[in-house]
């Protein structure tokens, strides 16, 4: 009798071994592919198209091309100033942009 309560007890902590190890398993790699997924959305940046000489003044007046998303939901390439100011594309060109 001793013999099987013995064996019994070591099937016991056997299992709860193998449930921990699963578990810890599962855990571990969810919070890997949460890891990644987050990494990947924290640094991507959109592409801006503003052409090449409106980028420049852009740089030069100390600003840096950015996305301004309208209420229709369309994205216009503009120039976000230091100051807090936008201008898009066609002012930096013919520089009626008042703070440039």
């Amino acid at each position: 009798m001793l013999s099987v309560s013995h064996n019994k007890g070591f099937q016991t902590v056997l299992l709860g071994v193998l449930f921990s190890i699963a578990v810890l398993a599962g855990c571990s790699s969810q919070a890997g592919k949460t890891s990644t997924q987050y990494q990947g959305i924290q640094y991507s940046q959109p592409e801006v198209a503003l052409r090449d000489n409106a980028r420049a003044i852009c740089s030069y007046a100390g600003g840096m091309p950015a996305l301004a998303i309208q209420l229709n939901g369309a994205q216009i390439p503009v120039c976000q100033l230091a100051n807090g100011k936008r201008c898009d594309e066609r002012a930096l060109l013919q520089g009626s942009c008042a703070s440039i």
